[in-house]
């Protein structure tokens, strides 16, 4: 019992960063959305603690500056949450 109850106890704060930055990303199956439901299958899995999630879409990864990425930083700074959770690292 004390097993089960350690697997569902949240714990971690983690955040999500998801990222899109073209139609034809989201057509090869890099759509927000499904993002969104692997990296929640993947925090539920680990029982991580979901505090934020940081989206942008239609945003070149070939540059930092972009409005969730900027916030992720800030929040990041001021110790919101001990890891972030990306889909791909091609999506950070």
């Amino acid at each position: 019992m004390g097993m089960h109850m350690a697997k569902t106890q949240r714990t971690t704060p983690v955040a999500f960063y998801l990222r899109a930055s073209t139609a034809r990303q989201s057509d090869e199956g890099y759509t927000l959305d499904f993002q969104l439901e692997h990296l929640n299958k993947h925090a539920d899995r680990h029982g991580y603690q979901i505090v934020r999630t940081y989206i942008d879409a239609g945003e070149s990864g070939k540059t930092i500056d972009r409005p969730g990425f900027q916030q992720l930083q800030a929040d990041a700074k001021e110790g919101l949450f001990a890891r972030v959770l990306v889909y791909r690292w091609d999506r950070f």
